[in-house]
C-alpha cells in the first residue's frame, strides 16, 4: 500500500484489521492537502483528523472508504481545516489507515 501527499509518499504492509498511523505536520504556508492511498492489495481505509491523534473507524472527522483508491482532499477555505487550531493556524494531520482485507 502506498499513501501520498503532495511530494512525500510511503510504502507499507498494514495487516488485516490492524492500523497503520501518521502525523503530518501542516504549516500556515499550505493552502490545501490532498492525501491519496494507493493499495498493491486488499481495501485498506483512512480515517483523518486535525484534532485526534490516532483517528479509528469508531473516532475520526473524515473518512475515506472508497473500494481500491481512497483520497481525502480540504483547502484551508473549507471549514474543518486544522479543526479547533482554527483554519489559519499551524496544525497536524492525523491518518490512519486501517486494512480490512490483507
Amino acid at each position: 500500500t502506498t499513501l501520498k501527499m503532495d511530494e512525500w509518499s510511503d510504502e507499507f504492509f498494514v495487516y488485516e484489521a490492524s492500523y497503520h498511523f501518521y502525523q503530518v505536520p501542516i504549516p500556515p504556508s499550505v493552502e490545501s492537502v490532498e492525501v491519496v492511498l494507493l493499495p498493491e492489495d486488499g481495501d485498506p481505509d483512512m480515517y483523518l483528523s486535525f484534532d485526534i491523534e490516532y483517528p479509528t473507524g469508531h473516532n475520526y472527522d473524515y473518512v475515506a472508504d472508497a473500494i481500491a483508491v481512497d483520497t481525502f482532499s480540504l483547502s484551508r477555505s473549507q471549514y474543518g481545516f486544522c479543526g479547533s487550531a482554527g483554519r489559519d493556524a499551524n496544525c497536524t494531520l492525523y491518518i490512519a489507515v486501517m486494512a480490512y482485507e490483507s
